[in-house]
């Protein structure tokens, strides 16, 4: 007769709860919505019946089992709780049918965003297109296609500001992609609840691979779709835009400090006009007059003078070095002097200065007189004038040609046309708006299946919410579990005679086991040691091979740092600022190899802040987690439920106060590590006709993007390591993202309103009123032993000398 009673009752209770299913986190009711939402399903049968069929030894306390007869009453009582748990989930609907689909809207949003950024790409590849259309020498089949040639300080100014446009874009539009990736495989209450009654858990409020298993095809078919979509952002979208630096071979003379356009023909004699145009790619002193004369130069100071001698140069065909001891009066054969500064292509002569002295000699043997048989400069005997000897840093003139130092007081430099290109790659192009076409048809479709699904819970605020509203029998008694606690398997399905019991492994059979917390643990506990691992692994090693990059850079890259600094800032050219990788042996770098190699480390550089934002994410969330044992505020979800006190300040899980600058810190590393390995086409120009045969098409690297990649990622790794090593606010079991320690964190006492708890005010702590299975098997009160929970009553702060559950 009892036992038919208990059947019936289970009975009424299975039924009723195969009826309704939970629809996630609490929503405010209005008076007019009475509508019940249809049911989409029914949760696993063992889901119920593992809860419904625990024996009444479960419930029970360290205290003594209670009589047969206190048995039938007790589980009458618990059968009604169960049963008001499931009217209450039948008359209250915790989500209304406008909050059901109004977490897609995030999606939506993501997907609108995608869909605009891919409309500025097809904006600029259109412009691109019709300014590649104006130059001739545009190939209809050609790999790249020049949109500007000219000036190479506009050159380059364009080419930073573009780079730093693509990174913008590229970091929108996969944030965007990202957060769409997290929306699908966040689980929902009731996946939460199929795999709880299995006795295992998911991730909640993190990109977790562990959540790949809960989610159908369909979704994991777009996850795989939006991350396989990223690939050509990484490896390609930095290298759509690329330049083209040109170089003009030049070489140095001196002149008299009174040297001007006015007076520079005053200096033309036979000597001149024989010999000072030693090749025929150099000017003869009638086209070198000219250009002074028509007023082509520009004066610059003497350290400037220095400075531009040591560079290659895209502006400049000529610098006269003007000499304090020589004026005009002295006539040309003295006063126009060969100096040892030639620069040609990628080849540049260093510095010939000795402080502000210039040695210098004349352009013809002096001795031999000017006749059919004078001895020009490197015209028949191919000799220099004069010698460097770097160990008595002086120079060595032949002889007869009169090798002297000269104080330099400033220069002319003779202006040249620039030649330098900005170029786009068609190909490139193609494959970019092939990529983002297929991510924002995933995003829109992600939005569109998702209007059947039940809202996700995507923060650890959604799960408090959802918890405390419908709290989960599976982690009743658990209220000291931790996330390790789980891994460690203190929390599974113990078969006893067909039934499930939450035991375990030492408790010796009890259902509820009473344990202390443990004491406030530092934030790094917060991520599982392989994500720590993957972080330290990826990003160190990403910072050592720049450092060593770097050092390999200084070592043999011909410049010091400083002056690398002021070259890439400035608009000149120099080719020691970069150091060029050689292709394989037998092989030659194409545009698409190094274009691939090039973007590279943009790929691992994602990898990276994967791994570092997984671990940034699990120490954040978890110390907002944590702050509610020492606080009582309102939950901050991912929707607020309108007239309720619940926030959504965060962006999923982390901080816009640590989202925005960590986001600053992640574009500009990409746009730095794009300046640091790029490919780079140089171009040389001799008597302004581009030379094809010397024209440099390789993989190239600059020291001053590297060591500012270097600092930037050593900032962000600093950061990580300063929040890791705080200490929780409050001794809450750390919960991290599992969401079998959140749920045993979320059985509020017997005395709340579930209906409302998460809607105001809520703080975890030692509840004041019993737990909610106090009632079942109750024997009296133990000092002792105590229940700690989520709720919006009052809280005592729990003492390490209790025990809890």
């Amino acid at each position: 007769m009892e036992n038919s009673r208990v059947d019936r009752l289970w009975d009424r209770t299975r039924s009723l709860y195969s009826r309704h299913r939970y629809h996630g986190v609490a929503d405010d009711r209005q008076p007019d919505q009475t509508e019940l939402i249809g049911v989409h399903g029914q949760p696993p049968a063992s889901s119920l019946s593992s809860f419904l069929e625990i024996p009444q030894a479960s419930y029970s306390s360290a205290a003594q089992p209670a009589s047969v007869d206190e048995d039938d009453g007790l589980l009458e009582c618990a059968g009604n709780r169960r049963i008001q748990a499931v009217t209450r989930a039948e008359n209250f609907d915790p989500i209304s049918r406008t909050q059901k689909t109004e977490w897609i809207d995030g999606v939506y949003l993501c997907a609108r965003a995608g869909a605009f950024i891919l409309l500025i790409n097809l904006v600029f590849i259109a412009i691109a297109a019709g300014l590649a259309s104006r130059h001739p020498e545009n190939g209809s089949l050609s790999d790249s296609a020049v949109i500007y040639e000219g000036s190479c300080d506009v050159s380059k100014r364009w080419d930073i500001a573009l780079h730093l446009i693509i990174n913008i874009l590229s970091t929108s539009i996969l944030a965007a992609s990202n957060y769409c990736m997290q929306t699908i495989i966040a689980p929902t209450r009731e996946e939460v609840d199929a795999h709880h009654a299995q006795r295992k858990w998911l991730d909640i409020g993190t990109a977790s691979v562990r959540n790949l298993s809960a989610i159908g095809r369909d979704r994991l078919a777009l996850w795989v779709i939006l991350m396989i979509t990223a690939t050509p952002f990484h490896l390609m979208y930095n290298s759509i835009i690329f330049g083209s630096s040109s170089t003009v071979k030049y070489r140095a003379v001196i002149g008299p400090k009174d040297l001007n356009s006015s007076n520079i023909w005053n200096l033309t004699t036979p000597g001149l006009e024989k010999c000072f145009m030693s090749s025929a790619s150099d000017l003869s002193w009638d086209e070198f007059a000219s250009e002074i004369a028509d007023g082509n130069y520009r004066r610059i100071s003497t350290q400037q003078c220095i400075q531009t001698s040591q560079t290659t140069q895209s502006g400049i065909k000529g610098i006269i070095a003007l000499a304090d001891n020589l004026t005009i009066s002295n006539g040309g054969n003295t006063s126009i002097l060969e100096t040892a500064i030639k620069n040609y292509g990628q080849r540049a002569s260093g510095n010939m200065f000795h402080d502000s002295f210039l040695s210098a000699a004349r352009f013809f043997n002096q001795s031999a007189g000017l006749h059919s048989t004078t001895a020009c400069l490197n015209t028949n005997a191919n000799q220099e004038p004069f010698t460097y000897n770097a160990s008595q840093d002086s120079y060595t003139g032949l002889s007869g040609y009169g090798v002297n130092e000269y104080n330099i007081t400033g220069c002319l430099t003779i202006k040249a046309p620039e030649h330098c290109q900005l170029l786009y790659s068609p190909a490139i192009s193609i494959a970019i708006m092939l990529a983002g076409c297929a991510k924002v048809a995933a995003m829109f479709f992600a939005a569109r299946i998702s209007r059947g699904r039940l809202p996700p819970l995507l923060t650890i605020g959604d799960a408090i919410s959802s918890f405390l509203t419908n709290p989960d029998p599976t982690t009743e008694g658990l209220c000291w579990i931790t996330a390790a606690d789980i891994q460690k398997g203190h929390w599974k399905s113990v078969k006893s005679t067909g039934r499930f019991t939450v035991t375990p492994p030492n408790s010796l059979g009890e259902a509820i086991t009473y344990k202390r917390l443990s004491k406030r643990k530092f934030w790094m506990r917060a991520a599982s040691c392989w994500r720590w691992a993957a972080t330290l692994f990826m990003c160190l090693s990403c910072i050592i091979v720049g450092i060593c990059l770097f050092e390999f850079y200084t070592m043999y890259g011909m410049n010091q740092f400083t002056h690398d600094v002021k070259q890439w800032f400035s608009s000149t050219i120099d080719t020691r600022s970069y150091g060029f990788v050689a292709a394989l042996e037998g092989a030659s770098w194409t545009m698409l190899s190094a274009v691939v190699v090039a973007n590279t480390p943009q790929l691992i550089i994602t990898i990276c802040y994967y791994c570092y934002n997984g671990v940034l994410t699990s120490i954040l969330a978890a110390s907002e987690y944590s702050s509610y044992g020492v606080k009582r505020k309102p939950l901050r979800v991912t929707w607020p439920i309108k007239g309720s006190q619940q926030r959504s300040t965060y962006w999923l899980s982390i901080p816009y106060q640590y989202t925005a600058p960590i986001l600053v810190l992640y574009m500009a590393l990409h746009w730095l590590v794009s300046q640091s390995i790029f490919y780079l086409v140089l171009v040389p120009y001799v008597r302004d006709e581009r030379i094809n045969s010397d024209t440099i098409s390789s993989l190239s690297y600059s020291s001053t993007p590297i060591l500012l990649s270097i600092l930037v990622g050593a900032l962000m790794m600093l950061i990580l390591f300063t929040l890791a090593f705080r200490k929780f606010d409050s001794v809450i079991p750390l919960a991290s993202s599992s969401s079998a320690a959140i749920s045993a964190a979320c059985h509020p006492p017997k005395d709340e309103s579930l209906d409302t708890a998460a809607l105001g005010l809520v703080k975890w702590g030692q509840t004041i009123s019993p737990a909610p299975w106090a009632m079942v098997g109750f024997q009296g009160i133990n000092d002792q032993e105590e229940h700690c929970s989520f709720t919006s009553l009052d809280t005592v702060s729990p003492t390490m000398t209790k025990l809890y559950a």
